[in-house]
């Protein structure tokens, strides 16, 4: 689940507001927001698509896949 919290009055996040109703509708809007600059960064890199393909070549082989969807 969604964790959220208020660090201007709880600094220590002791209260987590990601299950609160109240919250669900900044939780969702940060969750878009994330989604978003992970979709923005995707295509940023300095790698060959060949060489991207090797790397994830590996990746798979470990269980362990980034960037795929």
């Amino acid at each position: 689940p969604a964790q959220l919290f208020d660090l201007n009055n709880d600094p220590d996040e002791f209260h987590d507001l990601g299950r609160s109703e109240a919250h669900a509708a900044i939780c969702a809007e940060m969750k878009d927001q994330l989604f978003e600059r992970l979709i923005s960064r995707k295509s940023c890199t300095t790698l060959t698509p060949d060489k991207i393909d090797d790397i994830r070549d590996v990746e798979d082989s470990t269980g362990i896949c980034i960037g795929k969807w």
